[in-house]
Formats: structure tokens, sequence, C-alpha cells
């Protein structure tokens, strides 16, 4: 109700998301400069260096006074409506400015393209800092249908969510590729009736082929997968996968909406063939404003139209494209396909994601000389950081002793019980200035970066290192001790692709690459893995 709230009174608002640690939050207040801040008391943050007005909204009686009567403003499509931080290179989260007029034109081609009608009811999945929960939330409210808000802690439980779904006859949930593939695997085996579902919504990441076939099988119901960026007020492109010819592999990204455009260029910003492989430029409507105070990075991002009409220039509008960092290409039948990335930029678990920010706040614990942050696939198919982390001279010379080969010649690797111990006060410090989603699940110290014949960094010698050697850096091994240990190291060994020789009774499930989608995949097998990460308390 806070949201709807400020957008009528004509206000711009910002969500936080109580996840993130406190002092991420307050710079995005103070980047802001926002002057009301609305907060629940139970999320326990304190906010102490906020210097604007805060309203506790489970305190109604202080509100209970205010005006009834609608406010008096002069708002015009033309004004901020939300402003949303993603990840920074810089080591700061950075603020997307989307004006109302861009919001509202990507909730109505949604709901023309999905048909939304007021017997919909859509799950509200995504957090409040999350682009996605824009259309969730507001979208139902325009055709007078339904927004069912999750509990976060049921999402993470998928057998309670897909009962959830079902008993609250939810007809649209969209989710990202990594939840979706866990959900549709516990859904496979469940002994309970599927939801009855209109639209499923794969986001975020790509979705395997196999895991849309199974969505058909099991629930029945059409599927798309849809592209955007938050700096394009989300969802560009929509690929429908309604029947099995429709399933390609990789799946599309799809084709562009309306009043939308995309182009594939090159280097020099000229179009290429259909069929190759250039960096996507987005184009239209949904086109947002910019960063919050950082006019050189708006520059960067969003350039010239260089396609513009004459029309769009007479009418002021389509002058710019942003660059978005994906690479894509077009195929003949007019749909687009994703390529990955262009830059450092990485996606986990859905949450687009600048290494550099992370490896900034590594270097602000100062034990350290460099440091470089990677994402690689396990076996499983699931991304993972890694932090390669040189020592600096404060750290003691003794750690030397426990020099051991790397596969390469370019550099060694520390390890040892001190650096153990250094991870772990490591992990409590960046656990208060980053996401837990962008801490890095392997910390390898190493004796010197590698670098290329031109001086750059060597990223292919640091991503040659076998995954298995990633899972030898940890504290003594110790093997199960009976049929119940050796079972539960099975189950970790098939879900995080470590051998099942290097897991050990004393390992923690989460430093091991574990994350809570992957924990999502043992919870047919393990019911209380956060509450017992260690293998022997289980």
């Amino acid at each position: 109700m806070g949201i709807l709230a400020v957008l009528k009174a004509g206000g711009a608002y910002i969500p936080l998301d109580p996840s993130s640690p406190e002092e991420r939050l307050e710079y995005m207040l103070e980047d802001s400069q926002a002057k009301l801040l609305l907060i629940h008391s139970r999320a326990g943050k304190q906010f102490k260096n906020f210097k604007g007005e805060i309203i506790d909204t489970e305190d109604w009686e202080p509100i209970s006074h205010e005006r009834t009567e609608d406010p008096e403003y002069s708002v015009t499509s033309d004004n901020v409506a939300l402003i949303i931080f993603t990840s920074g290179s810089t080591g700061r989260p950075k603020g997307i400015m989307i004006e109302h007029k861009k919001k509202i034109h990507h909730i109505y081609l949604l709901i023309n393209h999905l048909s939304l009608n007021k017997n919909d009811k859509v799950a509200q999945t995504a957090s409040q800092g999350f682009d996605i929960s824009v259309w969730q939330m507001l979208a139902p409210i325009l055709i007078g249908g339904c927004t069912h808000i999750f509990d976060t802690s049921l999402v993470k439980d998928p057998h309670s969510f897909l009962q959830a779904l079902a008993i609250n006859s939810i007809t649209i949930v969209q989710l990202v590729s990594t939840y979706l593939e866990a959900l549709v695997g516990i859904a496979a085996n469940g002994d309970f009736f599927p939801p009855q579902f209109r639209w499923i919504i794969a986001t975020a990441e790509s979705v395997p082929a196999t895991v849309y076939q199974k969505c058909l099988d099991i629930f029945g119901a059409p599927m798309v997968n849809v592209y955007g960026p938050a700096e394009c007020s989300d969802d560009v492109t929509l690929y429908y996968v309604r029947q099995a010819q429709d399933i390609k592999e990789p799946i599309p990204i799809g084709k562009v909406l309306p009043n939308m455009q995309i182009y594939i260029l090159d280097g020099n910003l000229e179009p290429i063939p259909i069929g190759a492989i250039g960096e996507i430029y987005i184009g239209g409507e949904g086109v947002a404003r910019g960063y919050l105070n950082r006019p050189a990075l708006t520059a960067d991002r969003f350039i010239p139209n260089l396609f513009a009409t004459d029309v769009d220039t007479n009418l002021g509008k389509n002058l710019r494209l942003y660059r978005t960092g994906d690479l894509g290409r077009y195929l003949p039948d007019g749909n687009l396909e994703f390529w990955g990335r262009a830059d450092a930029q990485v996606k986990i678990r859905g949450h687009r994601i600048e290494l550099g920010e992370i490896e900034s706040a590594i270097q602000g614990f100062g034990f350290f000389s460099g440091c470089v942050v990677l994402a690689r696939e396990n076996e499983e198919g699931d991304k993972v950081l890694i932090a390669w982390v040189l020592l600096g001279e404060s750290i003691p010379r003794e750690v030397e002793a426990t020099l051991v080969d790397s596969s390469g010649k370019d550099f060694s690797i520390l390890k040892g019980e001190k650096l153990a111990n250094l991870t772990e006060d490591l992990r409590a410090y960046l656990s208060k200035k980053i996401p837990d989603y962008m801490i890095p699940s392997f910390f390898v110290y190493i004796d010197r970066i590698p670098v290329t014949v031109n001086g750059k960094t060597d990223y292919k010698s640091l991503q040659s290192m076998p995954a298995q050697s990633l899972h030898m850096l940890g504290k003594e091994y110790v093997g199960p001790g009976n049929e119940l240990e050796r079972q539960v190291c099975q189950i970790w060994s098939k879900v995080l692709g470590v051998p099942e020789n290097r897991i050990g009774i004393h390992d923690d499930f989460f430093k091991l690459g574990g994350n809570s989608i992957l924990a999502i995949k043992l919870i047919r097998e393990i019911k209380s893995i956060y509450d017992t990460p260690w293998c022997r308390w289980l």
C-alpha cells in the first residue's frame, strides 16, 4: 500500500530489500536523497544515519490522523516513478530512473500479450528490489485481477510453495530459471495435485529445453521466455512455448514487443547480418531516463539512436539506445538468441551482478593486494562465484609453508588453517557490505595474479584450474563414518557437482558452493538443510 500511496501522491519510490546489508541500504538512501522512509519494524533495520522522516507502517495511530482526501499534485507521465538499484562495477550499486510512462507501457504490453483478465491471480514472488515485482504487483490491479503476495520463507520451501500455488488457484507465475528448474524436479516426483496455471514465465537466465518439456508434461500450461534489462523497464522480448514443437535448444528469447526495437551491432555500431553474433542495443518506449547521479555512465550506456527517423526527431521520442552489454543474434524467423555477456557482468540466481563491485568489497577488507572474481559453471550447470585473492604484506608469512602447486605455472595456490580462518572473517565482513548472492562460494588465495604477454589479467589461466581443486582448499578432510553419512555425502556430491571423496562430515554445504537454490534440490532428501548445514549433524 505504501508504494501505491507514493505513486498516487506523485512521488518516486525506491524499493529496499530487507535482506540486503544495512550499509548498502543506507548508501542507496543517501545516493537517492530520499526524504521519507517507510519501514516495517519487523524488518530489523535501524537506519540511524537517515536524515529524513521515518514512518513505521505498523504504527497506525499517527498515520490515522493524516488527511483522507486526494493529495494535490501535478504529476505527469514524464515524472520518475521508481528507482531500482542494481549492482555497479565501481563498487557501489547504481540507481535506474524509470518514468511513469515507461513502466505503464511495459505493464500494458504484458496485459495484452498474456491476455490478462479479472479472473487471473498473479503470484507476487519477487522482492520489491527486483524489477519484475512491479508488473506482478500493478498489472492485476489495473485489470481487476488479484495479486497474491507470498512470504519469502514459503517460496524457499518448494513443496509448500507448490501446494500454496494450487490452493490459491494461481494462474500466472514468474520464476527465475534456476528456481523453476528445481521446482519442476520436485513437482515431477510430487504426490499432490499440480497448480492449474495459464502461463509460466521464465526469466533472468536461460532455461534448459528439458525443463520446458517437463513443464508442458506436468502442468499442461504454456510457457513464456522473457528478456529485458531494468534499464528498459523490464521485458523487451517474449518467446512462447505452447507445444513441444516450440522447444528449441537453446530456447530463443523471442521477438521484440511493440514500440520497442532491438539492433544487433558490431563494434562500429553497424548492423550485422542475420545469424551473426553482436551486441544487443535496445530502443523504444521503454528505455529508462538513465542512472541516478551518474551522468558519465548514463552517457556511456544510453547513446544517441543512430536509427531514429525524422518522425522520431520531430516528436522527440526514440532518440536513444541502451547498450546492454549482452551478446545475441537474430534468427531467420525473426526470433532472437541470447549469447552471453560482452563484459564482466553475470547473473547469479536471477540477479545481475557486476564482478567489479564484489572485487571492491573484498579489497575493502584491507588485507589483500589484489583480487579477481570470476563466475564458472559447476558440474550441474549452475554458476558459482570464485574469488582469487592476492595476499597482502600484512598477512603472516608462515602461510608460505602451505604453498601448493596449481594446474598452471603462472601462479600457485596457498591453503591452510590460517587461511580458512581468514575466509571466515572475510565472509562475515562481506555479509555487511553486499547481498548474500554476491558473496563468492570459494575464496582461492594465490601468490600472484597471472597476466598475459600484454600485461593484462590472464582470466583463462585462472579459469583453467580444475573444479575439484577448489574443493580441496578447506579444512582437513574427514570422510563419512557410517551408511547414513555416506548417503548424505552422495546427495551433496550430485547437487554440488563435488567429487564424493571430497565431501567430509565436517564440511559446510554453503561453503562448498551451495546456495538457497541448490538447497531446494536437497529438500526432498534432507528437509532440514537450512538448520543443519553440516553433514555430521544430519
